[in-house]
């Protein structure tokens, strides 16, 4: 179910809490969806949020930066992930002019 991707993760996990649903051994074996999953590649990430941060319109802080560039709203981000789950994952980014 990991390999196929979020949705199939949710439904996997759904089927494993329904007891007399399924079979006892699938049950089991959909139990595994709940544990943490592998991260997503970042190229693929960092288009995601990208995206994401265009669609909704906000603007960049340095549009100096490249098009298409993360560091246009980001002083940094970093590509490893804090946590990867069935429909995201965490990275930990620096806002421009922020301390934190």
């Amino acid at each position: 179910f990991e390999r196929m991707g979020g949705l199939y993760n949710k439904l996997a996990q759904d089927f494993a809490t329904r007891d007399g649903l399924l079979p006892q051994a699938w049950v089991d074996e959909l139990k595994g969806s709940f544990e943490s999953l592998e991260p997503r590649p970042w190229s693929r990430m960092r288009a995601y949020i990208y995206q994401g941060l265009a669609k909704e319109g906000v603007e960049p802080v340095d549009p100096t930066r490249p098009a298409g560039s993360l560091e246009r709203y980001f002083a940094s981000i970093d590509p490893e992930p804090l946590a990867a789950a069935s429909i995201g994952q965490v990275h930990v980014a620096r806002r421009y002019r922020s301390r934190d």
